[in-house]
């Protein structure tokens, strides 16, 4: 799974193309994408919500109710997938992306499941990285030189020794 060069400007935003086969290509954000986060807990919230009207002796299921893969997989159509090319029907026809065709594909393929969630981590992960990489470097515009405070704090220095 490679990585090209237009990579690189879309880690640091937390998005990037990945090739899932010789032919498919995903449009991935990172798990951490704080939309996808904000969603993932509000949908605990009202499952939690929901399931405090239920009781142990009692525990009822309704036609309307979701798995939490079900809700993993609206969630991650919607702000984790976000593009695809070369994603095909069962007549062979590449397929445009929708959100909704990026759901009816996570739930109906697990295995494509897993494997945007691992690439979602890493993108995460690489995105965190790059991050820590970039705070660590000089900026690129220093020529190296004193600044002027410095400058003028060593000026002082050695003045104060010549006049010792």
């Amino acid at each position: 799974m490679g990585l090209s060069l237009a990579n690189h400007d879309l880690i640091a935003s937390g998005i990037r193309w990945i090739d899932y086969d010789k032919t498919t290509r995903i449009k991935i954000a990172g798990i951490d994408d704080q939309k996808y986060q904000i969603a993932a807990d509000r949908a605990r919230r009202l499952i939690s919500q929901s399931d405090a009207r239920q009781s142990l002796h009692n525990i009822s299921v309704s036609d309307a109710d979701a798995t939490e893969f079900d809700i993993r997989c609206q969630l991650m159509s919607r702000f984790i997938v976000l593009d695809w090319d070369g994603v095909t029907d069962e007549s062979g026809n590449e397929t445009e992306f929708s959100s909704q065709k990026a759901e009816t594909l996570l739930k109906g393929n697990v295995q494509f499941f897993a494997w945007v969630l691992e690439q979602a981590t890493k993108v995460a992960i690489d995105k965190a990285k790059e991050i820590a990489d970039a705070k660590k470097k000089p900026l690129s515009d220093s020529t190296g030189s004193e600044s002027g405070a410095e400058s003028r704090k060593r000026s002082r220095s050695s003045t104060k020794n010549l006049e010792a």
